[in-house]
């Protein structure tokens, strides 16, 4: 694993803090042609899965032993519970993680054609809530590590291109490897 900053090899005891959508994720694979309104189809197999663009990155690292902190949000339902307890599974901490009363935990479909092809179908809830109040709320998650890690940026809305500005600047103020 390398940081794109200046090309040091990442230790595998480095904490890496990451910024991203936590939402549950359908899977439907083996699908041909999308149908038609009124119509139905059906995939080769279907998978559902706790993730979101911030547990897809820090899930596998985690296996190497890189210890992530997650910042984002998921709804006070059973989707925000499973996605909490997948990250108790991977080892992961939920510290940065609130819990919303307001909208449900998000959900994205992913449709696999045979051959790899995808399109996806996204419905953010919760994701919506996560801005800037929120993140700079948990910078202390983002100041005691080294590296940060921002996915899905384009799947927050509730932080807008001054907030990111404001936070990824004072992220490189204080010294940090930014990945977006």
């Amino acid at each position: 694993l390398y940081s794109n900053y200046r090309y040091n090899r990442l230790s595998m005891t480095e904490k890496i803090t990451i910024i991203g959508t936590l939402n549950m994720e359908l899977f439907l694979s083996g699908i041909e042609i999308l149908p038609e309104w009124g119509k139905q189809i059906h995939a080769k197999e279907c998978r559902i899965d706790p993730a979101g663009s911030g547990p897809r990155v820090a899930f596998p690292l985690s296996r190497f032993g890189v210890e992530s902190f997650l910042i984002g949000k998921v709804g006070h339902d059973a989707y925000g519970r499973e996605i909490l307890r997948g990250l108790r599974n991977h080892d992961l901490s939920a510290e940065g993680i609130e819990i919303t009363d307001k909208k449900d935990t998000g959900m994205c479909v992913i449709l696999t054609k045979t051959g790899g092809d995808r399109a996806f179908i996204g419905a953010l809830g919760s994701v919506e809530e996560t801005d800037e109040k929120l993140i700079m709320d948990h910078y202390d998650l983002i100041e005691k590590n080294r590296f940060l890690i921002v996915t899905g940026y384009f799947n927050l809305p509730g932080v807008g291109h001054a907030s990111w500005r404001k936070i990824l600047e004072r992220a490189r103020a204080d010294g940090k490897h930014i990945l977006l």
